[in-house]
């Protein structure tokens, strides 16, 4: 998406992609419940996939947009229309302001 790569327009690229699920992939995204309390799920889902390293973020409306941070960084702070990303298994975690929150996959 070249509207991220734009330092004008990064804002307004990080709102249509992550304000509306229709831009993206949701096969490769895996809804979790709101019985549950999603951040004790995220946190479980990511030790056990063994990830130690600080994970790339995308935030419409939050000061992390672009940094690396640590998951629990993220998890206070990231707010909603959130993204983190884990190179090294590929997969994420993204909330939006819908309340919906997903754990995701970069393979299929």
């Amino acid at each position: 998406m070249s509207l991220l790569a734009n330092a004008k327009r990064r804002s307004d690229g990080l709102w249509d992609l992550l304000h509306d699920t229709r831009h993206l992939d949701m096969k490769k995204f895996t809804p979790i419940l709101n019985a549950v309390d999603p951040k004790a799920v995220v946190v479980d889902h990511f030790k056990r996939l063994g990830v130690k390293e600080a994970g790339y973020v995308l935030a419409a409306r939050s000061e992390l947009d672009g940094q690396r941070v640590a998951l629990s960084v993220f998890l206070e702070q990231g707010g909603e229309d959130a993204a983190i990303f884990f190179p090294s298994v590929n997969a994420g975690y993204y909330a939006n302001h819908e309340g919906e929150h997903y754990l995701f996959s970069a393979i299929a």
